[in-house]
């Protein structure tokens, strides 16, 4: 039965009461005042009849009522009505029966004060409240006579605060015998007598508690056979032990609004009983002959019953210097620190004592925590929680990162005990775990594989104790399996919602669309772009062309919502000025936005970077489509004449290598692996803080490795340049194929057609004077071929050597930049890339190792 007793749940009372008069409060809102007078009466003879079980009872009539608003009858608490008393008897039927004739003077007042000596102790207190109660002047009495004096005074008044307010005056109102004057002699049991009322906060002559608190001993007092000195300094730390002691219930009885304090008020209470006990029994012991007590004996048995709460009060010191939402993480800061430092040290009475005292706060700290982590609700004090809600409206696709966070203060230090501020971030993403799923419509239901975790955190303090495994290391051990449990119930849930709600889907989309998966399709639109610039250059980027053509171009796939696709075109004459070059594709921009629960973790502001490697990715695509449409199947006159065939097929193949190579890097060393391996990590994610952090260094790594990075823009410019290099060879050879030539006079120009398969829909004539061309210095990477005047071939063969040239001194310089990287940053695709470029290259036909 002890076990049992020890072991039964702690039911809170206030929460019961809270309850009750809730229920109470319920009936009057509906209407039914008996309903709700006939429960008050109820509980009103409850509360004259308390038993150590009755929150239990009252916990359990609670919980199996069925809505007891709506169900409740009062013809039911009619039948069950106790019968009326009868009225109890009155002074006028007793006279009536039995008449007094007042011969025996029966109802006189009698005078005490006639038989008292002069010798008698009195002591005289002011109060107004009848005439009945004033007493007789005061005298000089003996102090041992104090005691009986008081009790016949609180028979006599009543009131409890005439006996506080004796015992709590300041020293400049004292009684007299309390202040300093002629040493009065009494005995060691009545200092014991005496000490033992000032422990359990009762009036004493000897003690008095000042303003601060603290509790001081009159030095009138003195025994006989004993030394000054000593009973000086026992007296003084029994004192010290009442202040404490008193302190500890001042705190108990003060108002407090935080769970955790009412928690721990209810605790201190009950141990405060127990001391009461203890110091009842040394009463009792005292008081009778046979034992006799000594002070000094008293003093001993107080501490060894007192000394743990002793070391509470000492902690509670400390508290009170905090403002009120640092108060409740304080407390357990403080109890957890004494119990380690107490089983550190080797006091295991100490440890246990307060190790068990720490696991009843933190108990009732962790309700709130468990409702955040089962349910997603914030408690209603939430500036003492450290998890906090904005207020304001935010947008669906900011949900995870906005809406919850943690509660810092100004100094920025986390609203949480120091010892759970590894585990705040677990706890955050469980709830707003839970949160998201509430907001995707879902309940929090888990795999029967994981309802198996303890619904409580259970550490017993008692048979711990005699093992030699810390306290810190077995909270926190158990502290981490109860919310990992709770965790995993959430992440579990959470993956799979995501995974409904086109997490993957989502994936192969922007890969689709971005990152030019299908080959197939990246060509038809490449290849409608590059006719779109033909036919019509001013306006070929049109937005609503462009957002048809991809539309169209996806609508396909299932794993593409076509009529997601938008884009966005920018003009001005920087675009018009530079469209025969790859800089021209840069003045548009796809736009696919994602659900709101897949852009909680493919975040909206990342659509920058996967714009840029379809650019890119473009861009090379479109200098290859030009390359290929370039055929040297018949032997061109000029080229013939001025031997630039071999050259220009030589380029050809160069450029054309360069520009399949760029690609199959992109595609197939960085973005497939990247994504593959994205798409793992996010799966094995345990919420959405891990997805979104896996998507962000994928993003990182794309940038570098796509050569879009701040550092390797260098290099990105030399590829830029190449590809202008690729794009101007083709014009070139384009408008050569198609040239006719005539002469007029004695000056010879050039007339040339402009073909509309690549670069026009329009004949153009330009003529330009041969002499013209001696002007070129050859040293920009993609030269004007505008206006060649190929009148003379050896224009033409000028400019192709110019393209070797561009060609030679470009791909050198990435080479070097590209191996000067990989000594800095060691990555394999440096590797990759460098020596898939180590190619020979020449001018005109020589061909040298390039050592670059």
């Amino acid at each position: 039965m002890s076990t049992i007793a020890t072991t039964r749940p702690s039911i809170n009372r206030f929460d019961v009461d809270a309850r009750l008069a809730g229920l109470e409060e319920k009936f009057r809102i509906v209407n039914n005042d008996e309903l709700a007078d006939a429960l008050r009466v109820r509980l009103d003879e409850l509360s004259m009849r308390p038993t150590s079980w009755m929150p239990e009872i009252l916990s359990l009539f609670l919980q199996l009522s069925d809505r007891p608003a709506q169900n409740s009858r009062i013809e039911d608490v009619e039948f069950s009505r106790r019968e009326t008393r009868p009225p109890p008897l009155s002074w006028t039927q007793i006279l009536d029966c039995d008449p007094l004739d007042g011969q025996h003077r029966l109802w006189d007042n009698v005078d005490f004060a006639a038989n008292e000596s002069d010798e008698d102790y009195s002591v005289e207190f002011e109060h107004s409240q009848s005439p009945e109660s004033t007493s007789s002047g005061s005298s000089s009495h003996d102090p041992g006579d104090k005691a009986l004096e008081l009790s016949i005074f609180v028979q006599q008044v009543g009131p409890n605060e005439k006996i506080s307010s004796y015992f709590q005056r300041t020293p400049s109102a004292l009684p007299a015998e309390c202040k300093q004057g002629p040493a009065v002699e009494i005995t060691e049991s009545q200092m014991v007598k005496e000490s033992l009322f000032m422990l359990r906060s009762l009036p004493t002559f000897m003690y008095v508690i000042c303003e601060t608190g603290r509790i001081l001993y009159s030095r009138r007092y003195c025994t006989v056979n004993s030394p000054s000195t000593s009973i000086t300094n026992l007296l003084g730390q029994l004192a010290d032990m009442g202040t404490q002691l008193n302190l500890i219930r001042k705190w108990v009885r003060k108002h407090a609004n935080s769970p955790l304090q009412q928690t721990l008020q209810a605790a201190l209470a009950v141990r405060m009983t127990r001391i009461d006990r203890e110091l009842s029994l040394l009463e009792a012991n005292a008081l009778h002959r046979k034992h006799s007590i000594t002070l000094f004996s008293m003093k001993q048995d107080v501490l060894s019953a007192s000394r743990y709460m002793l070391k509470v009060a000492e902690l509670m010191l400390s508290v009170d210097a905090f403002d009120g939402s640092l108060v409740s993480c304080k407390i357990l800061e403080l109890l957890y620190e004494a119990s380690c430092l107490s089983q550190s040290i080797g006091d295991i009475g100490e440890y246990v004592y307060m190790a068990q005292l720490f696991l009843e706060c933190f108990l009732t700290y962790l309700k709130p925590v468990a409702e955040w982590m089962e349910e997603g609700e914030l408690p209603r004090c939430r500036h003492a929680f450290f998890i906090s809600k904005n207020e304001k409206t935010v947008g669906a696709e900011f949900f995870w990162r906005e809406q919850f966070a943690l509660h810092h203060t100004r100094e920025g230090n986390l609203v949480a005990p120091i010892f759970l501020r590894s585990f705040a971030l677990k706890i955050l993403n469980t709830g707003k775990n839970v949160n998201f799923q509430k907001k995707l419509g879902q309940g929090t239901s888990a795999p029967d594989t994981l309802l198996g975790c303890t619904s409580g955190l259970r550490i017993d303090v008692q048979e711990e104790s005699k093992n030699l495994r810390p306290f810190s290391e077995l909270f926190h051990v158990a502290l981490n399996d109860w919310i990992d449990c709770r965790y995993r119930i959430s992440s579990v849930c959470l993956r799979q919602l995501l995974t409904v709600s086109g997490l993957q889907n989502s994936l192969d989309a922007l890969e689709y669309i971005f990152f030019c998966r299908n080959g197939f399709l990246t060509g038809q639109i490449v290849s409608a772009i590059s006719d779109r610039l033909d036919r019509c250059p001013a306006t070929w980027n049109d937005r609503s062309a462009l957002t048809g053509l991809f539309r169209s171009a996806f609508g396909a796939l299932g794993c593409v919502d076509a009529h997601r696709i938008t884009v966005q075109t920018y003009g001005g004459v920087l675009f018009q000025d530079r469209r025969n070059t790859v800089a021209a594709l840069g003045s548009f921009s796809v736009h696919y936005p994602l659900t709101w629960s897949v852009a909680n973790i493919l975040r909206p502001e990342s659509a920058g970077t996967y714009q840029r490697i379809l650019t890119v990715l473009i861009q090379v695509r479109w200098a290859k489509y030009l390359l290929e449409g370039q055929r040297f199947t018949q032997t061109n006159p000029n080229l013939s004449r001025c031997y630039a065939g071999a050259p220009a097929f030589l380029l050809r193949h160069r450029l054309l290598w360069f520009t399949n190579l760029i690609f199959i890097y992109l595609s197939d060393v960085v973005l497939s692996p990247s994504t593959s391996q994205l798409r793992f990590k996010i799966t094995k994610a345990k919420d959405i803080d891990e997805m979104v952090a896996a998507h962000e260094v994928y993003l990182v790594r794309l940038e570098n490795q796509c050569l879009l990075s701040q550092k390797l823009n260098p290099v990105y410019q030399a590829v830029v340049a190449l590809l202008d290099v690729a794009v101007g060879f083709a014009k070139l050879h384009s408008i050569s194929t198609s040239q006719i030539s005539t002469r007029q006079g004695n000056t010879t120009t050039a007339v040339y057609e402009l073909s509309s398969d690549k670069f026009g829909n329009r004949s153009q004539k330009i003529r330009r004077s041969c002499s013209d061309s001696q002007g070129y210095d050859g040293q920009d990477p993609c030269p004007d071929v505008g206006n060649p005047p190929f009148s003379h071939p050896e224009a033409y063969l000028i400019q192709l050597n110019a393209f070797h040239q561009n060609f030679t001194r470009l791909h050198g310089f990435m080479l070097a930049g590209l191996r000067a990287v990989q000594r800095v940053d060691n990555d394999s695709c440096w590797e990759i890339l460098a020596g898939l470029l180590t190619y020979r290259t020449g001018r005109t036909g020589e061909d040298s190792r390039d050592d670059a």
